[in-house]
């Protein structure tokens, strides 16, 4: 165990995200003020970069799975199914 403290980052999301080289990569993203002439939305700004092999996103994923089902379970979000469209006969 190390007596140091690890950082945090806090991020509202990822930005731009894609594979190539044989690693995945994935901006993390916060919102920044909206600047004076565009006050209707405000901007992203990408803060960190996330690297990680493809197995290594894959075990990211099924832990953000089993975490999502938790909060589902807790109430905490809800999440929306997406409804499969029936193309048969048409």
């Amino acid at each position: 165990m190390t007596d140091k403290a690890v950082p945090e980052i806090f991020t509202d999301g990822i930005g731009r995200y894609r594979y190539g080289g044989g690693v995945v990569r994935m901006d993390l993203i916060s919102a920044s003020e909206a600047d004076e002439k565009d006050e209707k939305e405000a901007k992203t700004v990408v803060t960190h970069r996330l690297i990680m092999s493809p197995e290594g996103f894959l075990r990211a994923v099924s832990t953000m799975n089993t975490l999502l089902n938790q909060l589902v379970k807790a109430g905490v979000v809800k999440q929306e199914r997406q409804q499969k469209t029936d193309t048969a006969g048409t």
